[in-house]
Parts: C-alpha cells; sequence; structure tokens
C-alpha cells in the first residue's frame, strides 16, 4: 500500500510504538515521509510492567531510524498515575537532546476511550487506568518545563492538540 500510494505522489505517514524488527522497518523506511512515533514510558522497568514489553527494541529502533534519516515526531501519551512524572519528563528531555533531527515532540494526554474500546472488545485494561483525562493546567505545565529544556514540543501555545 505505502508503494502504490508513493507513485501516486501521497505523502505517506506511519503511525507506530516502534516494536518490531529493524528489518521490517528497513523495507518501508524510503516510503515513509514522517513517522509518528509512539513512545510511552522512558523507564525500561514501567514500560515493560505496564505495556508486557521491554522498551529496549522501541528504542533501538528509534535511534536507528533517526540515524537513518528518517523524519520523526515523538508523539507522547501522559497518562495520570502512570507518566506524568517528573524523571519521565527527564527522560523525554534527554531523549530529545540526543535525537537532535526529530522533526518534535507532541504530547498527547490521555482520555479514557482506550479503555471503552477495550471494553467493548470484552477486553480488561493490563492495569487499572483512570477514567479522568488528563487535566489541562497539568499538561499546560509540562509544555512549559519541556519547553525551558529546550525540548521541540509541537504543541501549540502550550496547550495540547486538537
Amino acid at each position: 500500500m505505502l508503494s502504490a500510494a508513493k507513485k501516486q505522489g501521497i505523502h505517506c505517514c506511519l503511525e507506530t510504538a516502534g516494536f518490531a524488527s529493524w528489518e521490517r522497518f528497513k523495507r518501508i523506511l524510503a516510503l515513509v515521509d514522517l513517522f509518528l512515533y509512539d513512545f510511552k514510558e522512558t523507564d525500561p522497568g514501567r514500560h515493560a510492567e505496564f505495556t508486557g514489553q521491554s522498551n529496549k527494541l522501541i528504542l533501538q529502533n528509534l535511534r536507528f531510524l533517526h540515524d537513518a534519516g528518517a523524519m520523526i515526531q515523538l508523539q507522547c501519551p501522559i497518562v495520570p498515575g502512570f507518566n506524568d512524572r517528573e524523571d519521565h519528563f527527564a527522560g523525554i528531555a534527554a531523549l530529545s537532546r540526543s535525537l537532535p533531527n526529530l522533526t518534535g515532540v507532541q504530547l498527547l494526554p490521555y482520555h479514557p476511550l482506550g479503555k471503552s474500546k477495550l471494553e467493548r472488545f470484552g477486553l480488561k485494561p493490563s492495569v487499572d487506568v483512570t477514567d479522568q483525562p488528563l487535566r489541562i493546567k497539568q499538561l499546560e505545565g509540562w509544555i512549559h518545563r519541556l519547553r525551558e529544556q529546550g525540548v521541540p514540543l509541537l504543541n501549540p501555545n502550550g496547550s495540547p492538540p486538537a
């Protein structure tokens, strides 16, 4: 599908959590104009606890894509009580500094929509998440702090994406 889209001159954007073999990314690298790279947790132990997987491969692929010249926008979902912590945001800032060619970083405020999707499929979340969305003032505070640390945030005017 990516090949057909590129032949038609269509801009191709791929949303990924980065959990795949590098070989798979290499096969599509030339066909993707922008990677929206989902990055949930900077702490390896917490990442494994919350997602069931280590973030080692995810970080490895992020660095490989960056070093290969891919256009990457880092997408960071923020979930109250899980990754809305000082050390996580410090980790995002450090990661951003280590990848100077990112097109930017976007903080994505948690909303409980995903929880209801799981329930509709008869599944239970692997961890107990809140039914309350992230408070906008709290998100604005994190955006301000990260901007002060030089993180190239894409969130407009200190507020969450629309």
